[in-house]
């Protein structure tokens, strides 16, 4: 059985994490682990935190006015601003815990309701690379001594409102989403998607057992004839 070229499409680009912000406004992001120096930040504190067993979380963010640049959104980054600005979402990412530990590889999932259109940035930080964004040539002075392992990691959202031009009147309301982080099996394949893999396998094994034997028995009547046909052409010239 042959799927949808679109529907093979989207499950490759859900997968491989290329897939763009689209009109239901969700965004993947793949990213490598490493053990390195975690980061002394306080601020991380107060953020919320993504774990095995709660790696899904509902909040709500106001987004930056229509058409504002992403490099003018909560920027420039210190250590004094870090978490302050209404248009971003900090979240620390728990891969310490022995649940995770064992997957180097991991997917961050947005998504949000089609009826609040909006444009995600999503970013992810080492400690490390936090640490030099907020501190600057003062890096070294805020991380653990080198040599430590912590797999914990950083992650930003921010949001610019999509409106179209009949709504860019309209006042800017927060916008909830679903912040979804999640090992990729085999270094490629969402947890969530097994199911959905299981399925299409399941459809496609059976479709074969159903499908092949009538083709099969298709294709050797029609083998059959050609034979035959040929065998009376062939019959005729011989006389």
């Amino acid at each position: 059985m042959r799927l949808p070229r679109e529907l093979l499409c989207f499950f490759a680009a859900y997968v491989l994490g290329q897939l763009p912000t689209v009109r239901a406004n969700t965004e993947i992001v793949n990213f490598d682990v490493s053990p390195g120096p975690d980061v002394l930040l306080p601020q991380s504190s107060v953020w919320a935190e993504l774990l095995p067993h709660e790696s899904e979380k509902l909040v709500s963010v106001l987004p930056a006015p229509v058409d504002t640049p992403i490099a003018d959104v909560c920027e420039p980054v210190t250590a004094a601003s870090l978490g302050k600005c209404p248009h971003e979402l900090w979240l620390s990412l728990g891969l310490d815990e022995s649940a995770w530990s064992s997957f180097s590889k991991f997917t961050l999932r947005v998504s949000s309701p089609a009826s609040h259109p909006t444009d995600f940035y999503v970013n992810i930080y080492t400690p490390e690379a936090l640490a030099k964004l907020a501190y600057g040539d003062r890096a070294s002075e805020h991380t653990s001594p080198p040599g430590a392992n912590f797999r914990r990691m950083f992650a930003r959202i921010r949001l610019v409102n999509g409106a179209l031009p009949a709504q860019r009147n309209a006042t800017i309301q927060p916008v909830p989403f679903i912040v979804t982080v999640e090992p990729l099996l085999f270094g490629v394949l969402p947890g969530s998607v097994i199911p959905i893999v299981a399925c299409l396998l399941f459809v496609g094994l059976a479709a074969g057992f159903l499908v092949f034997p009538r083709v099969s028995r298709y294709l050797g009547k029609v083998a059959d004839k050609v034979r035959a046909e040929t065998a009376i052409e062939r019959g005729r010239k011989d006389r």
